[in-house]
């Protein structure tokens, strides 16, 4: 049997069969006879397959469109959680004016997430303009739901929400500028842990600068994993304290945090003792 699938797996290797196995042609067959829980969960498969990093854009747009189609048919058969997940679908390719009449419809049905997100996906459709980072406000084409349940959240002023957000699309390739613009966002409104996350992503970027940076305000917020990568980086800190290439941000930080720590001294690296820098408990 398994040599079976194989073969018909490289048969149809361009097509959404080859994705999402064998098991939704029965499904496929249920919907097309009008049975909208088979169609409902067809289209929640093939939507999830649709923002699947591996599929070519072709494939993705063909999933998309079967997707929609067979969500339709259920939500419009008054099956709940279709509105719901076509509301979302919709959303993810950017059509926010045809998602939020489904996410209404939804929400009639009292699942508890469309209520919590009608507010949010009008926003978006424009029928209301008041999201909490204005230049946050739209969403990325192709946005998985749960992030785009978390952009709702954060949207509405929950810096959790930001945080997460921030720190699960900072993490991917497509939208790591926008997350840490959520992190940052999350950073002014208090949320001291993002700190952290935004100097771990600059030092595992290389940049000491910024890491220095995230990590001064995350240690004086009582951060202590932070204390780590201000150990690693505080030597070229120092460098380019002594060289004036820090800018005066960073500058005030590494002073006040010197005053904190008069007899700060840089850790073993390697096994090997290092001599604090002879500037260490001076000022810049």
């Amino acid at each position: 049997m398994m040599g079976v699938f194989r073969r018909a797996r490289n048969q149809r290797s361009g097509g959404w069969r080859a994705i999402i196995g064998f098991r939704h042609d029965a499904l496929r067959e249920r919907a097309g006879s009008g049975d909208a829980e088979a169609a409902y969960q067809l289209g929640a498969h093939l939507s999830s397959a649709a923002t699947r990093g591996e599929a070519t854009r072709a494939q993705q747009a063909k999933h998309a469109k079967a997707a929609e189609r067979w969500l339709r048919a259920a939500a419009e058969a008054d099956h709940p959680r279709a509105c719901y997940t076509l509301a979302l679908h919709l959303a993810s390719r950017r059509r926010f004016a045809d998602a939020l009449p489904w996410m209404r419809k939804a929400a009639a049905h009292d699942i508890p997430e469309a209520c919590e997100y009608v507010e949010f996906f009008a926003t978006l459709a424009g029928v209301a303009s008041d999201p909490a980072v204005p230049e946050l406000a739209a969403p990325p084409a192709s946005l998985a739901a749960s992030y785009l349940l978390l952009w709702g959240k954060a949207q509405r002023g929950d810096t959790e929400a930001m945080a997460q957000l921030g720190f699960g699309l900072a993490h991917s390739a497509r939208h790591a500028a926008v997350g840490r613009a959520w992190l940052e966002a999350a950073t002014e409104r208090g949320h001291h842990a993002a700190l952290y996350d935004l100097a771990a992503l600059a030092f595992n970027n290389r940049d000491d600068s910024r890491a220095g940076y995230w990590s001064l305000r995350a240690s004086a917020r009582g951060i202590v994993q932070a204390d780590e990568i201000l150990r690693a980086v505080f030597p070229h800190l120092q460098v380019l304290a002594a060289r004036e290439e820090l800018d005066i941000e960073t500058r005030r930080l590494l002073n006040e945090h010197r005053a904190r720590h008069a007899a700060y001294a840089v850790p073993p690296v390697d096994g090997r003792k290092v001599e604090p820098h002879p500037g260490a408990n001076g000022l810049v």
